[in-house]
């Protein structure tokens, strides 16, 4: 009996993925990995910029985006806030793009209309 209930207790629900993905990054890009598992991967050297989108559309729905843009129209990455690991982005900022606006990513979090927010600009 005691084993039936140590066995009961001791398991971990299994984790169900995130609809919204997941972020990795590596030396070389960041990753986003969609629920369906397919990748959207941008090289750090080809991000020009770094913004925040937001819509009215929260709380039910995700209503914040981290915007990566590529060199190319239409090249780019929007990641979900709600992403695991989203916050990724945030933390090698400081290292990837020097003069990084974090106060433009608080007033994106707290921001609830449509509106977009520019973190870092890459020198032309």
């Amino acid at each position: 009996m005691w084993k039936f209930l140590k066995g009961l207790f001791s398991k971990k629900p299994e984790a169900k993925p995130n609809p919204l993905g997941t972020v990795r990054v590596d030396e070389n890009s960041i990753i986003h990995i969609k629920a369906d598992d397919t990748e959207q991967r941008l090289a750090w050297s080809d991000i020009i910029e770094v913004g925040v989108l937001t819509t009215d559309e929260g709380p039910a729905v995700e209503d914040c985006y981290f915007m990566l843009i590529g060199p190319v129209e239409g090249k780019g990455i929007a990641i979900p806030n709600g992403a695991t690991d989203s916050g990724l982005l945030l933390a090698v900022a400081d290292e990837r793009f020097p003069g990084f606006d974090f106060e433009a990513v608080t007033q994106a979090m707290m921001c609830t209309k449509n509106n977009r927010f520019v973190c870092w600009k890459k020198d032309r």
